[in-house]
């Protein structure tokens, strides 16, 4: 792990800035900063749906990288709380999917799947809390971002496909 950070200066760079912040000039945590100040300012409800400040050239990729700072911006704490939930019940019921599919191969899918979307956005609401190091990850089902909806899509539909699956198995048997 270390041999693939250090392959890289900016990932290096990343890693240093985050283990010790005052270290690096204030450019190097801008970001990160930004959107703790986006959360912060959302409060308990939010400031409103389209009239958070930091997306308005403060926080950089507020649309994608930092989505999650938007929202709790925006929406506050309860919305960050309501996004939180419906993750937490996506990874609950792909976990629920993966136990009960009726092969090695299906059960072996849905975990991997269901570790994907949910992985993929513990590490984005990581970054956005600080954390984490910055990566650049979105934030599954919500980021602005074509390739990433598609990919979370398709890891849905075949997760569902699995969960049916399952199903008529079950019903054939019976």
């Amino acid at each position: 792990m270390f041999g693939a950070v250090a392959s890289a200066q900016y990932r290096l760079a990343r890693v240093v800035t985050f283990l010790n912040p005052g270290s690096a000039p204030s450019e190097a945590t801008w970001q990160v900063h930004q959107s703790l100040v986006g959360i912060g300012a959302g409060r308990l409800f939010g400031v409103g749906l389209g009239h958070g400040q930091q997306k308005l050239g403060y926080l950089p990729y507020a649309y994608s990288d930092f989505i999650f700072s938007t929202i709790g911006e925006e929406w506050g704490f309860l919305g960050v709380v309501v996004i939180l939930v419906l993750f937490g019940t996506f990874v609950w019921l792909g976990f629920r999917i993966a136990r009960s599919a009726g092969d090695l191969f299906g059960q072996l899918l849905a975990v991997g799947l269901t570790a994907l979307i949910g992985v993929t956005a513990a590490l984005h609401i990581g970054v956005s809390l600080a954390l984490l190091p910055a990566t650049g990850i979105t934030l599954p089902f919500i980021s602005y971002g074509r390739s990433s909806l598609l990919v979370a899509l398709v890891a849905t539909g075949v997760l569902i496909s699995v969960g049916r699956g399952r199903r008529r198995t079950n019903g054939a048997a019976g």
